[in-house]
């Protein structure tokens, strides 16, 4: 049974890897100077609507966030969420905001410094979390990868058994929700670690994109309005 895309961007993060005084996500990228955030939320306005659509975000941004949005009906109107302590809160907080389950409705979880997510990487992962309870998008690792052992020794690992995880990441709402009810533990890293460790249910892979970079560093909105160009 089909049921309702809702949305959750998470733009809690403070950027600090990033520099600077303002959140990254919120500095300005590309040719109109609009926001990181809004480029994320417009790639997620594609695949649902924006009454379904909550944006989570620090609660000492909120005035930024509303100066930043008053001269946009659409991006005003969006229902902001406070976020938490930790990316887990801000996702639980976001999850507790949505409305009523029905069966057949799923949710996209989605990073608010990921601007530049191809439509296709969306649309996959809202199809395979429809279809199979769990999806995320994934990207081959080309690095050689060494793991660290205890004794501050390293030894190689093969790179061919590893993916680099992205966002969006969809799943079955009420299944997600069931996840984030239990407890935090120190081993969640995304939202498909949670939903893992509360069901047996496997987790599907779908092709992620080497553009659909996480603006972390320096240079890093710079690299992601190139990217965006290069679409025009």
């Amino acid at each position: 049974m089909q049921g309702i895309t809702y949305g959750i961007i998470v733009a809690g993060g403070s950027g600090s890897r990033y520099g600077g005084s303002m959140p990254k996500q919120y500095l300005p990228m590309g040719r109109d100077g609009r926001p990181v955030l809004m480029y994320s939320i417009d790639a997620m306005l594609a695949i649902c609507r924006p009454e379904n659509l909550r944006i989570v975000i620090a609660e000492d941004c909120l005035g930024l966030w509303q100066k930043l949005s008053k001269s946009s009906p659409l991006y005003a109107s969006l229902k902001i969420v406070c976020g938490g302590a930790s990316r887990w809160q801000s996702v639980h907080n976001g999850l507790a905001s949505l409305p009523p389950t029905t069966p057949g409705d799923i949710v996209l979880v989605h990073d608010g410094a990921r601007p530049v997510v191809p439509p296709e990487v969306v649309h996959a992962v809202a199809e395979a979390a429809a279809e199979r309870l769990a999806a995320i998008p994934a990207v081959a690792v080309t690095d050689s990868l060494r793991c660290l052992n205890a004794d501050g020794t390293s030894h190689a690992v093969d790179r061919s058994r590893y993916y680099a995880v992205q966002t969006p990441q969809g799943f079955d709402l009420e299944m997600l929700r069931r996840a984030y009810a239990a407890p935090y533990s120190p081993t969640f890293t995304d939202d498909a670690s949670v939903f893992e460790a509360a069901f047996d249910t496997p987790v599907t892979l779908v092709p992620g994109s080497p553009e659909n970079i996480k603006i972390t560093y320096s240079g890093d909105i710079e690299r992601a309005a190139e990217i965006l160009s290069g679409r025009r």
